[in-house]
C-alpha cells in the first residue's frame, strides 16, 4: 500500500509538490479495513536526467519525519530541468522494511512505483516483494514484445488478473521518455483509496491519488492505462469497456 506522485514536465520541476506530498506519510488515506492513516514505512524519489533514472532519495523511514527528503528536494531545485519524476510513500504490505524493497525500483532506464498487494506473487531472492516481481514482469515482456509496449502491459496485468487475487496493480512506470500510468483495483469499497487523476497544462502533466493541489483533476478509469509523452500528448488505452 502506497502514495505515488508522478509528474512529466517541460519545464524545472518545483519541489513544492514534494513537499506537499511528504505530508500524505502521516496523514494519507488507507484502505478501510487499516487501523492508522498514513504511508510511514518507507519513501524514495527517483528523476531522469535525460534517459538516465537517478535516486534523490530512497530510505526505509517516514518521509515527514527525514532529513534527507529535505536533500532530495533541494537536489530537485538544483537541477532546473524538465523531466521525469515518480515519488512514493510506502505503507508496507509484503516484504521487509528495508532499503532493498522501498520504492521507486529502478532496472536500466526503467523506473517503477506499484500501489496495492498481488497475493502470492513474491518470491524469496530478488522478487521478495510482490511490486518487484510485478516490476520484473512488465520489463521481460515488453524487452521481448513485438507488438508495441502498451500490448505488452496489457498481456501481464490480464496475466496477473487472471492467476492471482490482488488488491491493486496500479502502478507509475517510466523509461524516461515517456510516462505509463495505469490504474486497476479488485473491489468497489476501495475505489477511493486506489484513486488516480492527472491535471494538465501546457507545461506539465501531474499525477497524484488525493486532490492536494487546486487543480482541473481528470480520474483515469479502473483497468485504464495513460500514456503522457515529452510534448505532453496524452493517450488512453482501455483495458476494458469504461476508459
Amino acid at each position: 500500500m502506497c502514495r505515488m506522485l508522478g509528474i512529466i514536465s517541460r519545464k524545472p520541476i518545483p519541489s513544492k509538490y514534494l513537499r506537499d506530498f511528504r505530508v500524505l506519510a502521516e496523514i494519507g488515506k488507507v484502505p478501510k479495513e487499516a487501523k492508522e492513516p498514513g504511508h510511514k514505512d518507507g519513501w524514495g524519489i527517483v528523476y531522469y536526467d535525460g534517459e538516465a533514472p537517478m535516486y534523490l532519495g530512497v530510505q526505509p523511514s517516514n518521509a515527514l519525519q527525514d532529513e534527507k527528503y529535505d536533500v532530495a528536494m533541494e537536489k530537485l531545485e538544483e537541477t532546473k530541468m524538465p523531466g521525469v519524476l515518480i515519488a512514493h510513500l510506502r505503507k508496507r504490505s509484503v516484504g521487509t522494511i528495508s532499503l532493498e524493497n522501498t520504492l521507486p525500483f529502478i532496472n536500466g532506464k526503467w523506473c517503477f512505483a506499484h500501489n496495492g498487494t498481488i497475493y502470492n506473487f513474491h518470491r524469496e531472492g530478488e522478487d521478495a516483494t510482490d511490486s518487484k516481481r510485478f516490476f520484473r514482469s512488465l520489463i521481460q515482456e515488453i524487452e521481448s514484445s513485438k507488438n508495441g509496449l502498451e500490448d505488452a502491459i496489457r498481456r501481464v496485468v490480464t496475466d496477473v488478473r487472471t492467476n492471482y487475487k490482488y488488491s491493486s496493480l496500479t502502478f507509475l512506470l517510466s523509461d524516461g521518455n515517456k510516462l505509463y500510468v495505469y490504474r486497476d483495483f479488485s473491489r468497489p469499497k476501495d475505489e477511493d483509496y486506489y484513486g488516480l487523476m492527472y491535471a494538465e497544462d501546457d507545461q506539465m502533466v501531474l499525477f497524484a491519488q488525493e486532490r492536494m493541489w487546486q487543480k482541473d483533476w481528470t480520474t483515469i478509469s479502473n483497468k485504464c492505462l495513460v500514456v503522457v509523452d515529452k510534448e505532453l500528448g496524452i493517450k488512453h488505452f482501455k483495458f476494458n469497456n469504461e476508459c
